[in-house]
């Protein structure tokens, strides 16, 4: 990862900060960027424990594809971040969702997608059921109205109408307005899990290039 406008310092408080949601902890971890005026030490390191962040035992293989950070500035002008590497064009990628909490996620691929078309994403062992409360959630950020708009997975014992439905008015996500495109590329959404805790099932997005 590089960028520019990065905003140091040698404590967590002068230094931008980058917060990952655990779902195991239900809580952020939360790093923060350190330099000083030696720059022999420059890097991300764990607020807790004051560690690089790559030798954290979490951080074994980095930030999943898939999985997301909030990214703090504490400077005055916009950073930029760049990834780098890309996902090969014939995988799929699946993300671990942990039952009975929430997960911040979003697509790996750089497209829209619909979250009912199976050519899409394969939800797994997704827990449905006939109500808002039952079926699982996902829930995506409105900056109009400044509140999630939350969709729910209904299905019941005929499984004619199986997917994602609006939580306010039971429409179809398809059919709701402004979801014409389905959920843009990078947009995040908490994914709500109705299934018993220790439990977890995987989501699969797949490659739309394949």
């Amino acid at each position: 990862m590089s960028g520019s406008n990065w905003n140091g310092g040698e404590t967590f408080e002068e230094g931008d900060n980058i917060r990952v949601w655990n779902p195991s902890t239900t809580e952020y971890t939360i790093y923060y960027y350190y330099t000083d005026d030696s720059h022999l030490y420059d890097g991300w390191y764990d607020m807790g424990g004051a560690e690089y962040f790559d030798d954290c035992a979490e951080n074994a293989d980095g930030l999943e594809a898939g999985w997301n950070a909030w990214y703090q500035s504490k400077g005055v002008v916009a950073p930029t971040v760049t990834m780098s590497g890309a996902i090969a064009p014939e995988d799929d990628v699946s993300i671990t969702i942990l039952g009975g909490g929430y997960s911040l996620i979003s697509n790996p691929f750089p497209v829209n997608f619909q979250p009912n078309d199976a050519n899409a994403v394969d939800w797994g062992d997704i827990t449905g059921g006939e109500t808002f409360e039952e079926g699982d959630n996902i829930r995506i950020w409105n900056p109009t109205t400044t509140e999630y708009t939350i969709y729910y997975y209904y299905t019941d014992e005929t499984h004619l109408y199986d997917g994602w439905y609006d939580m306010g008015g039971a429409e179809y996500f398809e059919d709701c307005e402004g979801n014409e495109n389905g959920i843009a590329a990078g947009e995040v959404f908490w994914y709500q899990s109705k299934a018993l805790p220790g439990t977890s099932h995987k989501i699969k997005f797949l490659n739309p290039t394949k």
